[in-house]
């Protein structure tokens, strides 16, 4: 299972695509899916919910903007959760990226 931290800060356009290309990734099972999200103006929980499939979930970053920070933030409250060693890989991923083919990830971890 792979859980995925997505950064986001005024990136919502590209949210769609990453979501798309998560939802149709083959040969490997898609885990929790937390975006961090540091004082967007457009509202990216609103394009969270069109994914119900990946159940994104959506956290705040209240600080000033500082990328790894923000990272750091997201795998803590990863490691928070009761369920947080049920993956086994963590991909960490900007908004503005997505998985370019349906085997991306099992590319990635199958070795």
């Amino acid at each position: 299972m792979i859980d995925v931290l997505v950064r986001a800060r005024d990136e919502a356009h590209w949210l769609p695509q990453l979501f798309r290309s998560l939802s149709v990734q083959e040969g490997v099972k898609i885990g929790r899916v937390l975006l961090v999200d540091n004082g967007s103006t457009d509202e990216p929980e609103k394009v969270a919910a069109f994914f119900p499939d990946i159940q994104v979930e959506v956290v705040k970053f209240e600080e000033n903007y500082l990328p790894g920070r923000m990272l750091n933030f997201g795998i803590e409250s990863l490691l928070a959760s009761p369920d947080a060693h049920s993956s086994r890989f963590l991909l960490i991923v900007s908004a503005h990226c997505f998985l370019e083919t349906r085997d991306s990830l099992h590319k990635l971890v199958s070795p």
